[in-house]
């Protein structure tokens, strides 16, 4: 709680620096996306459902040198995530100060940017994914994270670095439940971004750190998109593993074509797993677009929530505003 107060405190104290700046009205729009699905998986008897239903605002409060931008977003919880009573569960609650000397960031609740950086390049199938509202892929990492203290410095060269604290609980003896470092780096059509995360000992209930190291690769050449992605967990709760994954994208007029492959190698005495999907969409416009989608799994996945995902094969349509 002192240290949110004094990030706070310091958040004030740009603010007052541009005081002088008339301020605009905060521009705020609303907005979300339902993503409806039908299909088959092995085991099961044929499903209708919500995969992706959200709606949230967001918007940017403008101060002349510092721009802050917020977004409060909710989610309905599905099969793939429910655990308990709760139809919805916020998504994101966070706000961004942006400034010359880069951005802070202050979140309740939000999308990992660790995820953003090296994950999503290569989960990029609507059913068959790592993310919580879809079946679970072979990552370590969530997509999500709760109570995130954030700096990302200004770019150089193309460069940028990033670092973060998050507090799950605060009865550990430890301020930093995770710590994360990273870098990106941008030019052109390549992005390449490496990333260590440290869950603390003290968090784990254990006298051991554990530690997740990825590394991903994306280049984008005129229609085409291509990446690759290497996670290593090291002392994990649930055991090491390195996990390999590849995506590649192709556009074709309003035809988009999808292929990833995941590979989940363990080192202890578990099975090694793989996801191969594959999916084609046709983008009626921005705003709506119709899929089929489908994936072989070596084994089926099991995730935090109990829910398990096999092969399967589904058709649907994603509706944004």
């Amino acid at each position: 709680m002192k240290r949110e107060s004094a990030v706070l405190g310091v958040i004030l104290g740009l603010a007052s620096a541009s005081l002088m700046a008339a301020e605009q009205s905060p521009k705020t729009i609303f907005y979300g996306q339902l993503g409806l699905s039908a299909g088959w998986q092995d085991g099961q008897d044929f499903d209708v459902g919500a995969y992706d239903a959200r709606f949230g605002l967001k918007g940017l409060i403008d101060l002349g040198d510092i721009k802050v931008k917020y977004v409060g977003e909710v989610q309905h919880v599905t099969a793939a995530k429910h655990t308990d009573g709760e139809l919805l569960e916020i998504r994101e609650a966070k706000a961004v100060v942006i400034s010359d000397f880069g951005m802070l960031a202050l979140a309740g609740a939000g999308e990992s940017n660790t995820y953003a950086d090296l994950y999503a390049p290569v989960d990029i199938q609507e059913i068959n994914s790592g993310t919580p509202h879809s079946h679970d892929g072979l990552f370590q990492q969530s997509q999500f994270a709760k109570s995130i203290l954030a700096y990302i410095t200004p770019q150089w060269h193309g460069l940028q670095l990033k670092t973060a604290v998050i507090t799950l609980t605060n009865d550990t003896g430890s301020d930093s439940d995770v710590l994360r470092l990273g870098a990106v780096y941008r030019k052109s059509g390549l992005k390449i971004a490496a990333n260590v995360l440290k869950t603390s000992e003290q968090h784990l209930g254990r006298e051991q750190d554990y530690f997740r190291y990825a590394f991903m690769g994306e280049y984008r050449w005129g229609k085409v998109t291509l990446a690759s992605l290497v996670e290593v967990n090291q002392d994990s709760p649930v055991g090491d593993s390195t996990v390999y994954a590849a995506a590649a994208k192709y556009f074709v007029g309003n035809w988009e074509y999808r292929l990833s492959q995941q590979y989940k190698d363990w080192q202890g005495d578990y099975d090694n797993q793989s996801i191969s999907a594959a999916a084609v969409h046709y983008h009626f416009s921005p705003h709506f677009s119709v899929f089929t989608e489908g994936a072989l799994y070596s084994k089926p996945v099991i995730n935090k929530s109990g829910y398990t995902s096999d092969s399967n094969l589904n058709f649907g349509m994603m509706i944004r505003f």
